[in-house]
């Protein structure tokens, strides 16, 4: 009978003083870091150390499933412990670079995107005041919405697309710079210039010889001067077409006509209040 009694407490020692350690908590926050630092973009961002640090993980992961074979009482976590502490500070110093990297990248590309912005508000404003609605207005609008997409990538960190945005958006901006540019040469030009203000100068001589009015509307300056008698008396602004600044040449073009016309007829009510029906086209329009 004493036999029996000491060999039951001896099975109690084994059963109720041997119970099985705990994984250590490192293994969660393991866990926690690798989805972390994988909707970060790490693996995409800094491929070398990403796979570095996914080693230096599975390794652990490999002690971890080793230790677990062992019946509960053999475990012993300490291993598991330190393999999972080397692989969690792989994975924070691979989130620094990976902030640090992103940081970076979102920086140049918002400077880009800066620039861009500058440039297509500036020949926003300049189509605007010049009354062009043709491909430039196009480009811009386009370049517009690529912007906005590329904005969104960025904060996606989508670097490589958002990048691709940009530069498809800056190639529009540099087109419709191209296209204003041509919109105005006529304007640029030394010779037409002087043609028109030998035009001008004709017109206002001709105005004092014969004691008439003279109108003479510079598009440009979207002004209107009339002259009496060879004087100027009064000035105006003006408005022009969608397409008032092209040289015009055809009807329904939009354009204002330029050269030399005569009031043919005064129509003192119409949609624009009063109108001026000119002699257009005449001998000098081809």
């Amino acid at each position: 009978m004493i036999f029996r009694k000491t060999a039951v407490f001896v099975l109690a020692v084994l059963l109720f003083g041997c119970r099985t350690s705990p994984v250590p908590p490192e293994v969660l926050e393991a866990v926690l870091q690798e989805q972390d630092l994988w909707r970060a973009g790490a693996s995409l961002l800094a491929g070398q150390e990403h796979a570095a640090y996914t080693r230096s993980l599975n390794s652990a992961r490999r002690t971890l499933d080793a230790e677990n074979l062992k019946l509960g009482w053999f475990r012993d976590y300490g291993r598991v412990r330190r393999d999972f502490q080397a692989a969690l500070g792989a994975g924070k110093a691979l989130g620094s670079k990976v902030r640090s990297i992103v940081a970076v990248k979102t920086s140049s590309l918002a400077e880009t995107a800066a620039a861009v912005r500058r440039r297509l508000q500036t020949l926003d404003g300049l189509t605007l005041a010049l009354v062009e609605r043709g491909e430039a207005r196009k480009q811009l609008a386009q370049a517009s919405i690529l912007l906005s997409e590329a904005d969104g990538l960025t904060k996606q960190a989508k670097f490589d697309e958002a990048a691709a945005k940009l530069d498809s958006a800056s190639t529009l901006a540099a087109q419709a710079e191209r296209s204003v540019v041509s919109y105005i040469a006529r304007y640029l030009d030394p010779a037409q210039v002087r043609a028109w203000k030998n035009a001008a100068d004709e017109t206002i001589a001709d105005s004092r010889k014969r004691g008439v009015t003279a109108l003479i509307v510079s598009k440009l300056e979207r002004r209107l001067s009339v002259y009496k008698n060879g004087e100027i008396i009064r000035t105006y602004d003006v408005g022009l077409g969608f397409n008032g600044l092209a040289d015009k040449r055809h009807s329904g073009d939009n354009a204002t006509p330029e050269g030399r016309y005569t009031i043919i007829r005064k129509i003192p009510f119409s949609l624009y209040y009063m109108f001026l029906l000119i002699h257009h086209p005449n001998g000098e329009d081809s």
